[in-house]
């Protein structure tokens, strides 16, 4: 994979932080996201360093000084993008790892993940310049980027997928200390170059913190985990039939000897077994549906009987919504194994 750049329009600043937890309690119980953090050399230069708030992010987003309220150069016109999101993340083993490793590995992970951001954004740093002169024309060099890294650690669907949002001001300081817009087209010619140098941080990191070995490299220098069930990595696709793939492969995971964590809790998967089993409609609605419609109520009920066969396929972790149902169904699937139904029968 290859890192992804979008341009922000005046408005999208709010995602990045509502997706941040509210306290320590709540980024360990998985609803929220941890504080962006600085990042540049453009953001050092205005004493920028570590956490950045709320108030600051946005007074960036703004054109301005997060510390003062300045204005960086011109305001933002109408139409003007305030700001670039680089998205930087590891291949999808890398994420299972971190997802469903012990504290020690997720932590190592971690941190593997932000040496290749720090290393990617000081290649940027060096080579994204400014614009200058009437419409921009003018191309100088610039003194570093002014950006806030956003920490997520899951997919909109809730499967593991470490990746930071890097969201760069369209604000960078030229030869001459004046702040005006950056030039994107130097992010996007150089993206692939710091893709690459986060990639062989974070690969080399990790071979050395957790002695991990790796696949050949793809047609982008990827390189997955070696050792890490094909059938693991497709089940945490967000895609259906990969999603559908593993749970028919079960068996065969629990035969490799790790432990099986299975997260179906109201994902698509559960949607379309619910459509194939009721022949397109579902009991909340009656009507031919598409995934996204069927109810958190039908898919919840899904739930339980999809981890009921997960469980006697091997399954022993599962990830749920509502804990009770689930509960309850595989307490009576536990009194149900061989092991058990001997004691019971005693």
């Amino acid at each position: 994979m290859v890192a992804d750049i979008a341009k922000l329009t005046v408005g999208r600043e709010a995602y990045y932080t509502r997706e941040l937890a509210t306290d320590h309690q709540e980024y360990l119980s998985g609803h929220g996201e941890s504080p962006g953090r600085w990042y540049g050399a453009g953001a050092t230069s205005l004493g920028m360093q570590g956490e950045a708030s709320p108030a600051e992010f946005q007074a960036m987003f703004e054109g301005r000084d997060p510390t003062t309220g300045e204005l960086l150069g011109r305001p933002h016109g109408r139409n003007a993008v305030p700001a670039f999101d680089v998205v930087l993340r590891p291949t999808k083993s890398i994420s299972i790892l971190y997802g469903l490793g012990n504290s020690a590995t997720g932590r190592a992970v971690l941190a593997a993940h932000h040496a290749g951001l720090a290393e990617a954004v000081a290649y940027l740093d060096g080579h994204v310049g400014a614009r200058r002169g009437h419409g921009g024309v003018q191309h100088v060099s610039g003194r570093g980027l002014l950006a806030v890294g956003f920490d997520h650690r899951t997919s909109r669907e809730g499967d593991p997928l470490l990746h930071t949002h890097l969201v760069i001001a369209n604000r960078v300081q030229g030869p001459d200390g004046r702040w005006t817009a950056l030039d994107g087209r130097d992010l996007y010619r150089h993206r692939l170059a710091a893709d690459a140098i986060y990639r062989a941080t974070y690969q080399r990191q990790l071979s050395r913190t957790l002695g991990v070995e790796w696949t050949p490299a793809d047609t982008y220098g990827n390189r997955e985990l070696q050792g890490m069930p094909e059938a693991l990595v497709r089940g945490f696709s967000k895609r259906t039939g990969h999603s559908l793939a593993a749970l028919v492969e079960l068996p065969r995971i629990v035969e490799l000897g790790y432990p099986v964590f299975v997260g179906a809790s109201r994902k698509r998967v559960i949607a379309e077994l619910i459509r194939y089993t009721s022949g397109g409609t579902g009991s909340s609605v009656g009507t031919t549906l598409a995934p996204q419609t069927v109810s958190n109520e039908d898919r919840d009920m899904a739930t339980v009987g999809v981890n009921v066969v997960a469980f006697f396929a091997g399954a022993r972790i599962f990830r749920v919504h509502r804990v009770r149902p689930n509960r309850l169904a595989l307490d009576a699937a536990w009194a149900l194994t061989p092991e058990e139904s001997e004691l019971l029968a005693e």
